[in-house]
């Protein structure tokens, strides 16, 4: 009687408890994951039994994506095709550079001199040898070196600059003419002993400031002296060192549009090396007075992909010596290390080879995923747990 009182009251403390539906929803996705486990077991298990015939056609087809590869694999990286073009901003872009072609890929070279008359000389050699190879080096600009501007370039004087310099190229004709007549050191001294004449003169003026010129002049000869590189510009004899504009008057910029090998990993290589070295070859370098920088959108570019490429070594080197690492530790075993690293590399060659014959090219994250240590944790990861799930003998 006693038990039929219990059953009774905890009958009544459930009130309306109710035992919850199962979802069917849920049932189906849980009879999906075991049909899909047993497709693996039955397909692992199959794997087991012909190893060796798996293992063969796995290595003949590794060495034939490995070959495809070899003859077709191409990197593209130009980074303006690496996102849509129907963006809203890409569309913008594309017709930014359309409008203005010489703003994208160009390489700046900046020419400091130790003088505006050396400066000029390297800008004026260099866009030479520039010129002579249009196929490599595409469009050259000099602006202050140009055509138009050596003729017409008084123009764009200030008003009283243009006259202060007229006045002063008036006044010293006579002392041009004769270096002009004799460009050498004896014409030099000719030109001096004339200045100095007019200075001594009881009411001579001074076309020349002498004194200035004798100071520069003894200042290269103590400098060539003590084994220094030292030039007398005539520019900052005539006009002056300053520039009210806060501009360098020893500097000069070519621009160039060159040719860019969007196939290789660094467009713009070969281009940069050709140009150091023609700036070695005609000795603008520091020791002579002159230096030599590249900069641009091209040249930026170039350094950044190839910081990404000392990088992507270093990563992928690390990454490497740290699986092998955790594979000796986790499996024990160097026969389970070794064909799990093989599986890793032959994986990699699969993949890489479907993705050329399917999108043609790789681009610069791909080309960084392909080492990246996520990517060869991930694989190695699951190719750990299948080693580990083998039965051991």
């Amino acid at each position: 009687m006693s038990s039929e009182v219990g059953a009774a009251l905890f009958r009544s403390s459930l009130g309306g408890y109710k035992r919850p539906q199962t979802d069917e929803a849920t049932m189906a996705f849980a009879s999906a994951a075991r049909a899909y486990r047993r497709v693996l077991a039955r397909w692992t298990e199959g794997v087991r039994r012909r190893a060796w015939p798996v293992v063969v056609l796995s290595v003949l087809a590794g060495v034939a994506a490995a070959a495809y590869l070899a003859f077709n694999v191409r990197i593209s990286t130009d980074t303006d095709n690496m996102l849509s073009p129907e963006l809203p901003f890409r569309k913008n872009a594309l017709a930014l550079k359309a409008a203005f072609p010489k703003l994208s890929n160009n390489i700046v070279v900046v020419i400091d001199g130790q003088t505006p008359d050396l400066a000029d000389d390297a800008a004026r050699v260099l866009t030479a040898k520039l010129t002579e190879n249009r196929k490599l080096f595409g469009a050259v600009f000099d602006p202050e070196g140009s055509e138009f501007f050596r003729k017409h370039g008084f123009l764009y004087l200030d008003k009283a600059d243009l006259i202060e310099l007229s006045d002063k190229l008036a006044a010293a004709q006579p002392f041009l003419g004769t270096l002009w007549r004799d460009p050498s050191l004896i014409g030099l001294f000719k030109m001096l002993g004339l200045a100095i004449d007019e200075v001594l003169k009881e009411k001579g003026t001074q076309p020349i400031e002498i004194v200035k010129v004798l100071d520069a002049m003894t200042e290269v000869v103590k400098a060539q002296t003590a084994g220094e590189f030292r030039h007398l510009s005539w520019q900052e004899l005539m006009a002056g060192k300053k520039d009210d504009n806060g501009t360098r008057p020893n500097r000069r910029v070519i621009v160039i549009q060159p040719t860019l090998d969007f196939a290789s990993l660094r467009p713009a290589a070969k281009v940069m090396t050709e140009l150091r070295r023609l700036a070695r070859d005609l000795r603008l370098t520091p020791e002579n007075g002159v230096t030599v920088r590249l900069t641009g959108s091209a040249a930026m570019e170039h350094e950044e992909i190839k910081s990404v490429e000392d990088g992507m070594g270093l990563a992928g080197a690390l990454s490497l010596l740290l699986v092998i690492g955790l594979l000796a530790i986790g499996l024990r075993s160097p026969r389970l290390v070794a064909a799990t690293l093989a599986t890793l590399l032959i994986g990699l060659i699969w993949t890489a080879a479907f993705a050329i014959l399917t999108l043609g090219a790789f681009n610069l994250i791909s080309v960084a995923a392909s080492i990246s240590a996520s990517t060869m944790g991930s694989a190695t990861r699951k190719a750990s747990i299948a080693a580990a799930a083998m039965p051991r003998r």
